[in-house]
């Protein structure tokens, strides 16, 4: 898991920090292993409302590259 999650960051880097100048990947990374009674759509939503929470968006899928959740509907908690 270290050697595929290095070369991603390592290989997705280059060209963003080549175009603009600026860091892509803060250093390390966080695993979370989910659990029996973890809601996979749950854990999506929370990391796909990172930006919003950190305050880089002001709504879900405003980041660049959000992906393929945008227009689908949370759940319910």
């Amino acid at each position: 898991m270290l050697h595929f999650v290095k070369c991603l960051k390592l290989k997705s880097s280059r060209a963003f920090t080549a175009r603009t100048g600026q860091i892509l990947w803060q250093k390390g990374f966080y695993e979370h292993i989910l659990r029996p009674d973890d809601s996979i759509e749950s854990v999506a939503w929370y990391i796909w409302l990172n930006p919003v929470r950190r305050g880089i968006v002001d709504k879900a899928g405003g980041f660049p590259g959000s992906g393929s959740f945008s227009g689908m509907q949370m759940p319910a908690e």
